[in-house]
């Protein structure tokens, strides 16, 4: 069982202090004690109660990013672009979430500002005083220490979370089950099918009308997935068993939060199928698919790719030489990640395919820990460095890849910096099926990074 977290725990976590909260000792970076801010109250009053055992698991995941980051004297990184792009980085890898008001630049349209942590809608709403807090910091020209960094996340994640498991309500409601009370094991299954029906579905679920209700679930229970979504659902309550034989509203949010943080991982075996799909289609040059081609799947087909030129244009999918020269190809890695793949949209986020790409980049980082490394060390680690899919590692790198890597190098350190658009792009070309290719703003958000730096 996951152990509670408490406030004295949450304090020396959340305010840098050096002693581990637990026998097992913190995960969190024992960093210089620091006087404590108003960042560290308010993200200790927002997780109050919490799991620590989350904490744990966000600070293992971005502690090589926060690591690869130049840093000021007392290690900290700038609060605004560089956070940002931690934050995004570790949503889309773990989760495969897209925030509301963190946005993917690649998103945004040309009327829309940046996105940066204190505009997610989720803390503005939920978490004013941690999204004030951030604000005041960076008017301050002050910087995030890792626990700033860590306890920010876990915020956003659990308050992500927790507006997802509102739809439980609902649930109880259109199987005409009491939330006073123990259920049993099938009316319990029987919730939670209505659950995630409502949650896949999102903005567009209407909690209300019990026939439409019974029509929806009629139809999931004969698709082909249902099996896979009974297995998924199933598992998680098996976890959670202990509890017995019956279980009380609380058990059951418990187990809804549970499906709500693992959905993303869990239906993106769907996105590895569309994924082998789509590289099943390539006519050689990796990572691209020829827009004819990809537009040509058959009708009984698992997947209809009917984007239009513009969509994919619009998310930086589609390979256009300027002059006309070939045919226009589609982008398999950008494509993957594009909003039409996402579902359950609703009110702070919508859950799309992992960005394999990120947790590549995560390794990367972890073996290099450094803002920079030379290019023969980069190379050496990109070539033992697997995509989470399964597929093996790229091995001894083409010439051009290499010759692409040489011409990244700066002209006067002699290294590569790892937060730069040059690194993105040759990162497309050594994994082109999961890295996407950043579109011009992408690549001045990451380039931004540095400046801000």
């Amino acid at each position: 069982m996951a152990f509670i977290y408490q406030a004295g725990c949450a304090l020396a976590l959340l305010a840098a202090a050096v002693a581990p909260c637990d026998a097992t000792g913190s995960l969190v970076r024992r960093e210089k004690l620091m006087r404590p801010n108003g960042l560290q109250a308010a993200l200790e009053k927002a997780l109050k109660g919490q799991a620590v055992g989350r904490l744990f698991a966000v600070e293992a995941s971005v502690r090589p990013a926060f690591e690869a980051f130049p840093k000021s004297a007392l290690g900290q990184i700038p609060p605004v672009e560089a956070f940002a792009g931690i934050a995004r980085s570790y949503f889309a890898k773990e989760h495969g979430w897209v925030l509301k008001g963190l946005e993917p630049y690649a998103r945004l349209g040309p009327a829309q500002r940046p996105s940066a942590v204190p505009g997610t809608k989720v803390l503005r709403d939920r978490a004013p005083d941690v999204a004030a807090a951030l604000e005041a910091i960076h008017t301050s020209g002050h910087g995030l220490s890792l626990s700033d960094v860590v306890g920010t996340i876990a915020v956003v994640e659990h308050l992500v979370v927790e507006d997802a498991a509102g739809l439980l309500p609902a649930a109880y409601t259109l199987n005409n089950v009491s939330m006073e009370g123990e259920i049993e094991n099938q009316k319990l299954h029987d919730i939670l099918e209505s659950y995630l029906l409502l949650f896949r579905a999102g903005s567009e679920a209407n909690p209300t009308d019990f026939e439409d209700h019974r029509k929806l679930k009629e139809a999931a229970r004969a698709s082909d997935d249902w099996s896979a979504l009974q297995a998924f659902e199933g598992g998680v309550v098996l976890a959670a068993r202990a509890k017995g034989p019956k279980y009380t509203y609380d058990d059951v949010r418990d187990i809804v939060r549970a499906l709500a943080l693992g959905y993303g991982r869990w239906q993106n075996d769907e996105c590895l199928e569309m994924k082998a799909t789509l590289m099943g289609l390539s006519a050689g040059a990796p990572g691209l698919v020829p827009f004819d081609v990809f537009h040509a799947e058959p009708a009984h087909s698992s997947f209809q790719f009917s984007e239009s030129a513009q969509y994919l244009r619009e998310i930086g999918a589609l390979e256009e030489p300027e002059d006309g020269s070939a045919a226009p190809q589609v982008r398999i890695a950008s494509y993957m990640l594009g909003p039409t793949n996402c579902i359950a949209s609703l009110e702070y986020h919508m859950v799309c395919c992992l960005s394999e790409c990120e947790a590549i980049v995560g390794d990367v980082e972890a073996q290099a820990q450094s803002p920079v490394t030379s290019a023969d060390e980069l190379a050496r680690i990109v070539q033992a460095t697997a995509p989470a899919s399964g597929a093996e590692a790229p091995g001894p790198l083409t010439e051009e890849v290499v010759a692409g890597l040489q011409g990244i190098v700066d002209s006067s350190s002699g290294v590569v910096s790892l937060h730069s658009s040059d690194f993105r792009r040759w990162m497309n070309t050594a994994f082109p099926n999961e890295c996407p290719l950043p579109t011009a703003s992408e690549a001045a958000a990451e380039d931004a990074e540095l400046v801000e730096a």
